[in-house]
C-alpha cells in the first residue's frame, strides 16, 4: 500500500507503532486484567477484628491476580467480589476481608463481609475497593484474603464444606489501570 501525503505545510511528526499510555489523557483507561474463580474452597485462619491493620498472616487466600503497570504514575483499581459463607456463632460469625500486595505483611486495604452476629451461618457476597499508585512497572500480584473473626470455617463459593449452584457461583477480581 502506498500513502501520498501533499500540501504546502508537510507533515511535522509521523509516530510509529502503538499508541503509549503516556499519551492518553489523564483517567483514560489503560489496561484491565481480570479473573473468575468458581471453585470451591474453604478456611479455618482467623482474621481478627481490632483497630490493627490485618496481616497477610491472617484469613485464607482465595483470589490472586498479577497485572505489569505500563506506567509507573498511574492508578490501578482492584476491585474484589467475593462470595462467602462463614460458620461460627456469636461475633464469632463476623467475616472479613482483607486486600494485600506480593508478599508485603500489611494488608492495603480491609473491609466487613458480613457483620452478622445473630445467626449460626451467613452467606454474603462482599465488594472491596482500592485505588493505588503503580509505583513501578514491574508485576504485581494482589491478594484477595477472608477470614472469620475467630474460630470457625468459611467457605469460598459454596455452602460449608460443599460447592452450591453446580460450580457456576462465582467470585471475581479486576484491576483497571489509568493513565496518570
Amino acid at each position: 500500500m502506498t500513502t501520498t501525503i501533499t500540501g504546502a505545510t508537510g507533515v511535522s511528526q509521523v509516530q510509529a507503532g502503538a499508541i503509549e499510555s503516556s499519551d492518553l489523557p489523564s483517567g483514560s483507561v489503560v489496561q484491565v486484567v481480570h479473573t473468575q474463580v468458581g471453585g470451591h474452597a474453604t478456611g479455618t485462619t482467623a482474621m481478627v477484628l481490632d483497630d490493627s491493620i490485618p496481616t497477610i498472616t491472617e484469613g485464607t487466600e482465595f483470589m490472586t491476580l498479577a497485572i505489569t503497570p505500563t506506567n509507573a504514575l498511574n492508578i490501578l483499581r482492584i476491585e474484589a467480589t467475593p462470595n462467602l459463607n462463614g460458620a461460627g456463632s456469636g461475633d464469632n460469625n463476623i467475616i472479613n476481608g482483607a486486600l494485600f500486595v506480593g508478599t508485603t505483611t500489611a494488608a492495603l486495604a480491609a473491609c466487613f463481609i458480613n457483620s452478622d452476629s445473630v445467626v449460626n451461618r451467613v452467606n454474603s457476597t462482599g465488594n472491596l475497593v482500592h485505588e493505588v499508585v503503580a509505583g513501578g512497572t514491574g508485576t504485581l500480584t494482589f491478594r484477595f484474603r477472608a477470614g472469620l473473626v475467630s474460630s470457625g470455617t468459611i467457605a469460598f463459593n459454596g455452602h460449608s464444606d460443599a460447592r452450591i449452584f453446580g460450580g457456576v457461583m462465582s467470585s471475581t477480581m479486576t484491576i483497571t489501570e489509568y493513565a496518570a
